[in-house]
């Protein structure tokens, strides 16, 4: 929202996406509601899967040009599929996992490791069958 406050007067912002039932866009969009009640706010929860936002939000979105902000870890299938489905994405992600810095603890194995490569192999094998249907 930082990133939309600087680039003009009155930016638009689509918020998209459900998780296990929990409509995350309508948090996101009470959220920007408070920090910025002048935005133009709209809501796609009609779609789960990160295959189909580009077409949940086609009719709320005029402009092929688009700032792509989604998890860092997320964001290389996100930017495929909104490639894919003809929009000019500009990626922004956030909410890295990683530490800053490697230090001598990251070649201990820990828990946050296994989850760290859990999360990679989710989205390798996501993009891979993306690839593979098209």
């Amino acid at each position: 929202m930082e990133l939309c406050a600087n680039l003009n007067d009155k930016p638009q912002l689509v918020f998209t996406g459900v998780a296990n039932d929990c409509p995350t866009a309508l948090e996101m969009e009470e959220f920007a509601e408070i920090l910025h009640p002048d935005f133009s706010i709209q809501v796609d929860t009609t779609t789960r899967r990160t295959h189909d936002h580009p077409v949940g939000i086609r009719e709320l979105v005029q402009s092929k040009r688009i700032i792509l902000c989604t998890s860092a870890t997320h964001i290389p299938r996100s930017m495929g599929v909104f490639r894919k489905a003809g929009y000019d994405p500009v990626a922004y992600p956030v909410d890295y996992r990683y530490p800053k810095r490697f230090t001598g603890y990251d070649l201990i194995p820990s828990v946050r490791h296994v989850y760290m490569i859990q999360m990679a192999m989710y989205e390798y094998q996501a993009m891979v069958l993306y690839w593979l249907k098209g």
